[in-house]
């Protein structure tokens, strides 16, 4: 179905008296797009799922080493978009589609994280931010954690742009095994048909490029990404 709505093929719907294509749709959509993302990288090996999550998520890359289930908006009282369930760790996924406003929430964050904590009392959790963390992300990240309770602060967090997430996933597709990659061009598709890109102006691209070199990527000459932190190409 994602294929169809990428390539204009999937039909129009009625929708509050209007005429509306599913791409249209989609484009207004993080819930969407969130699946598609996240049920595709599911399917990728556990080894290449654990380097694609250590990239993304560097802190909790060593437990993410066979993934079990994966739950999509599991409704706990309240509703994390995307649940990934490894051996000892619970990871909880909130997603938000725009990128420039502060749409993520320390509030969301710690009734997401309560009731993980009450149903996997044995488990260490982690929460993955995409999106809605303002033009500075790393910054929002900090400063949202630091309004957690006391009791969960010391629950690793990470956050990024969208663009960031994308441009983390696209650089894997020259690493991953042959029959992975079209999963890890299906995942860029699925982001850039949402209105997502690696790169809107330079200023991104410099911002991307300093954020980068802090986190231990390597270009070579040819501007090609030849290492990231201990993961070598």
């Amino acid at each position: 179905m994602f294929v169809a709505i990428s390539k204009g093929k999937a039909r129009r719907v009625e929708m509050n008296g209007q005429n509306v294509s599913w791409r249209s749709l989609y484009r207004r959509s993080e819930d969407l797009v969130t699946a598609v993302v996240w049920s595709r990288l599911a399917y990728l090996s556990p080894s290449s799922l654990q380097r694609v999550l250590s990239r993304l998520f560097p802190d909790i890359g060593h437990l993410c080493n066979e993934l079990q289930s994966i739950e999509l908006w599991p409704y706990w009282g309240i509703e994390p978009d995307v649940v990934l369930h490894f051996d000892s760790l619970t990871l909880v996924i909130e997603a938000k589609r725009v990128n420039e406003d502060n749409w993520q929430s320390s509030s969301q964050w710690s009734g997401e994280l309560e009731a993980a904590k009450k149903r996997y009392p044995d488990k260490q959790l982690a929460l993955f931010a995409i999106g809605g963390l303002g033009q500075r992300p790393e910054q929002e990240v900090i400063r949202l954690q630091q309004e957690l309770p006391p009791s969960l602060q010391s629950i690793p967090v990470q956050g990024m742009s969208w663009q960031q997430f994308y441009q983390a996933i696209v650089t894997f597709t020259d690493l991953a095994h042959a029959g992975e990659v079209i999963l890890i061009r299906d995942v860029c598709d699925a982001m850039t048909a949402n209105g997502v890109t690696p790169y809107r102006d330079m200023k991104d691209l410099i911002d991307w490029l300093a954020n980068s070199v802090e986190q231990g990527f390597k270009l070579s000459s040819g501007g090609a990404i030849k290492e990231f932190g201990r993961w070598k190409k």
